[in-house]
Parts: C-alpha cells; structure tokens; sequence
C-alpha cells in the first residue's frame, strides 16, 4: 500500500510541474498579446478576463 500511495504523489508531482510548464508558456504568449494591441483593445481583453474569473469563481 506504500507504494501506491507514492506512486500518487509522483503522479502529483508530475501533473503540477507540466501544469506549470504550459502556465509559464500561456503566461509568455498573454504577455505577448498584451504588448501588441492598443489601449482600447487591451481593456477590452482584460475586462473579459475579469468576467471570466467571475464566472470560473462563481461555478466552483
């Protein structure tokens, strides 16, 4: 039984380092997109992002 509690958290550790992974991708491409529209496109975008986490934040 030891070792299958181990093999769950290996599986953890994996899951969280390649979900970090693709954040820190995301992150790089958001960041990108952000440095290549204007002002009024950039609110736009966050104000949607904002609804988003509302609504993510609202279903959990």
């Amino acid at each position: 039984m030891p070792n299958h509690k181990l093999e769950i958290n290996n599986r953890k550790q994996i899951n969280a380092e390649n979900l970090e992974k693709k954040f820190d991708a995301g992150l790089g491409d958001f960041i990108e997109l952000l440095n290549s529209v204007g002002i009024g496109e950039k609110s736009k975008l966050i104000d949607s992002l904002d609804r988003l986490s509302e609504e993510i934040a609202a279903e959990r």
